[in-house]
């Protein structure tokens, strides 16, 4: 009798496997989809989103410098934020301060907790504390008016947006 190696599974077996991978499916699709719908809608803190903005300046900052020691304009670069935002470099000087101060600031968290894994959550929550203060520190420097248009500003650069959906109408 000669029987093969890779002989094909019983045929109850395959439908039972099929039938099993099709529920399974079924099951955890509307749970993923609402799960996902879920982490479109939940807010973003505000410290999360200055973090980026704070980042961002940062980067044009830095970037900024490579240029000019390049020989080129980079005007254009550093204050771009700026420029929406209407601001003189006056009015603009607490908001590039408080990014460089917490770039240093993260920085030095970012190395404490490379060499501490198991205390991230630590150190996550120093550096929202860092940010928080951070925020404060511009509450208190800039003037009502000019604390709002920044505030305005980070909402509406920073604030995730929902990707719009084939065959919905929006």
């Amino acid at each position: 009798m000669n029987v093969s190696r890779f002989a094909p599974p019983p045929r109850g077996l395959l439908w039972f496997a099929l039938l099993s991978l099709l529920l399974c499916t079924l099951a955890a699709g509307p749970s993923a989809h609402a799960q996902t719908q879920q982490s479109l809608t939940k807010p973003v803190p505000t410290a999360r989103m200055y973090w980026h903005f704070f980042s961002y300046q940062h980067y044009l900052d830095m970037l900024a410098l490579k240029y000019e020691a390049a020989g080129k304009d980079a005007a254009g670069l550093r204050n771009s934020l700026q420029k929406q935002l209407n601001f003189s470099d006056a009015e603009f000087a607490p908001v590039r301060t408080s990014c460089d101060h917490l770039a240093a600031e993260v920085q030095e968290l970012s190395n404490e907790a490379k060499s501490h894994p198991s205390e991230t959550a630590v150190f996550d929550e120093t550096r929202d504390q860092e940010i928080q203060t951070e925020i404060n520190n511009l509450t208190n420097e800039l003037s009502p008016a000019n604390k709002a248009a920044l505030d305005a500003l980070v909402v509406r650069l920073f604030t995730p947006r929902q990707p719009a959906h084939k065959g919905v109408q929006q």
